[in-house]
């Protein structure tokens, strides 16, 4: 019965010394209780309730005393067990719930309502979830649920499939709405992940141990969300026609995040923090319009390209770039506003075309070489590498604006070539060609 909390037999009793059976949590929506103050103790299932249904269906409609049973309180002028009182109809049982399946049966979009579940029971960790078009009602990842404290304010799943239904993780307070996700994300319609409110506030959080798998442009809508990649096993990108993350994390302990190649370009609008491991470019274009952080590294290959954007100024932060893939094809600086810049913080090679719009490119003391050449309408190159003859690329240079900045504190060549404006702010000495 459903009188008071659960309590383990651990525990002391109620008052007075006798203990009351209480219904365990996780069979909150898989039990019989009468209704509030009744004094009905007995009832009986009407023989016009549903007998020739899916086991969902037949569940709901057991559980229904209010709608479904005759109840009693009995007394010495009621046989409560005769013919009368008792239901002789037999069961057809249909199709048997789905673990894991969103049936939004519960007139309600709560993903911690344990009545909008198949299985009528909120999933864990261990459990694949499905939200497809059979469901009544799009999904929705609430802490303010009256539910969701039971689960710990947040929603668990193996994998997830979107396919049909919407689900929501948006801002809706100040505690931030999140998903954990051991298994892979698979978004199988337009529109079918929305973590916007379309106001500001930080909208919610996923953390995914698998893959991220979306074949839809207009699949993902991001708000002001946050993506973590926190596998423990290598993880992919797989979105062929583009991603575009607010915050995206590479926390992965393994080698790391992959944008599958030639399907997956990626713009991060706001943070990619690299806080671990290494995020593969691979033969895509990544896309960074806000900044960038952490100690884990990017890996490019002869087929990356990579854009530095934006309109907000201000630097976009060090890139590393690991062993073993300190490699692009395209370099391109284009970054409005005051102050707008990007550091490398380790050697890279171009093989195609570098290209300064806007904004300054510190190479710092680091190599910047390869096959490709150099294009400067704006902007500036800073180049600090000493005992070389400087820019190292061995490809064509088209200088019709910009400045390059030659800024070794030792003794530093210059290439000759043409320029469209030339410094040096160091006090090393400077040589040509």
């Amino acid at each position: 019965q459903t009188r008071a909390n659960f309590q383990p037999f651990n525990l002391a009793g109620n008052a007075g010394g006798a203990r009351v059976s209480r219904l365990y949590p996780s069979l909150e929506c898989i039990s019989i209780s009468m209704p509030t103050a009744s004094a009905a103790f007995y009832g009986f299932y009407k023989g016009t309730a549903p007998h020739n249904a899916s086991q969902h269906t037949l569940i709901a409609a057991i559980g229904d005393i209010v709608t479904n049973w005759t109840t009693g309180t009995g007394g010495a002028s009621v046989d409560e067990l005769g013919p009368a009182n008792t239901c002789t109809n037999t069961f057809t049982v249909g199709a048997n719930v789905a673990y894991g399946n969103w049936v939004g049966t519960a007139s309600s979009t709560d993903w911690y309502n344990c009545l909008n579940w198949d299985n009528f029971a909120v999933p864990d960790a261990s459990i694949d979830v499905t939200i497809d078009a059979t469901a009544l009602n799009n999904c929705q990842i609430d802490f303010n649920s009256p539910k969701a404290a039971q689960f710990g304010n947040k929603a668990d799943a193996k994998s997830l499939t979107i396919n049909g239904r919407r689900l929501i993780i948006e801002y809706t307070g100040a505690t931030q709405n999140r998903l954990d996700l051991t298994g892979n994300l698979n978004i199988g319609i337009a529109n079918g992940l929305d973590m916007s409110d379309g106001t500001a506030g930080i909208d919610g959080i996923i953390n995914i141990k698998g893959n991220w798998n979306n074949p839809f442009s207009t699949g993902f809508t991001t708000g002001q969300s946050t993506i973590n990649f926190n596998g423990n096993t290598p993880q992919t990108i797989n979105a062929p026609d583009g991603e575009i993350f607010y915050n995206l994390t590479n926390s992965n302990t393994s080698t790391g995040v992959t944008m599958i190649g030639g399907a997956a370009n990626v713009t991060v609008t706001n943070l990619l923090s690299l806080t671990s491991s290494t995020l593969a470019i691979d033969n895509n274009t990544l896309t960074l319009t806000g900044t960038a952080a952490g100690a884990g590294t990017l890996s490019g290959t002869a087929s990356s390209n990579l854009l530095i954007g934006g309109t907000i100024g201000g630097s976009a932060g060090t890139l590393n770039f690991g062993a073993g893939g300190q490699l692009l094809n395209n370099l391109t600086l284009n970054r409005t506003g005051a102050g707008g810049a990007v550091t490398l913080g380790t050697p890279l090679s171009i093989n195609g075309l570098a290209t300064i719009t806007a904004g300054t490119l510190d190479a710092g003391t680091n190599t910047l070489d390869g096959t490709g050449g150099l294009t400067m309408t704006a902007g500036e190159l800073q180049l600090g590498k000493t005992g070389a003859t400087l820019p190292e690329l061995a490809g064509t240079y088209t200088l019709t604006g910009g400045v390059v900045n030659f800024k070794g504190g030792a003794a530093q060549t210059i290439r000759g070539i043409n320029y469209f404006n030339l410094t040096s702010t160091s006090t090393g000495t400077r040589a040509m060609q």
